[in-house]
């Protein structure tokens, strides 16, 4: 079982949607924030996790670690930025370090921090068409 780090910015909006979609569907998923300050998942990326039956009440933002990095199989990014701040901590890491579009077939991801319920629920749902292909691909 490949073990899948999903960055973002806050690790409240994008990347705990993303490591609940991947953990609905297969396993090993956590997620990571570039400047996480330890808040509760967004009350809207709650709400658009549980039209989908997800869960993700009871996750708390963590702060991105070299370890967690190191320690992955598999890191997904949900922009080109977040993929470059990683690189340049652990360079060493490069290659197994992509954004979830380069993985996918598709861009970046938009942050939908401070926006409605609706926007969540579109980033949640492109969020799910990636990580059914990677799942995919990752059999």
């Amino acid at each position: 079982m490949k073990k899948v780090l999903f960055v973002c910015t806050g690790n409240t909006c994008r990347s705990p949607m993303a490591e609940g979609i991947y953990n609905s569907l297969s396993e090993g998923a956590i997620s990571r924030g570039i400047s996480a300050e330890g808040g509760k998942a967004s009350e809207n990326a709650i709400k658009a996790m549980a039209k989908m039956g997800i869960d993700i009440t009871e996750h708390v933002s963590t702060q991105l670690t070299v370890e967690d990095v190191k320690e992955a199989d598999l890191v997904l990014c949900m922009t080109r930025g977040h993929k470059f701040t990683v690189c340049s901590v652990v360079p060493e890491a490069e290659g197994k370090v992509f954004t979830i579009g380069e993985a996918a077939g598709g861009g970046d991801v938009a942050d939908p921090y401070g926006r409605d319920e609706e926007v969540y629920t579109a980033v949640a749902e492109e969020l799910y068409n990636y990580i059914e292909r990677i799942v995919e691909k990752l059999k």
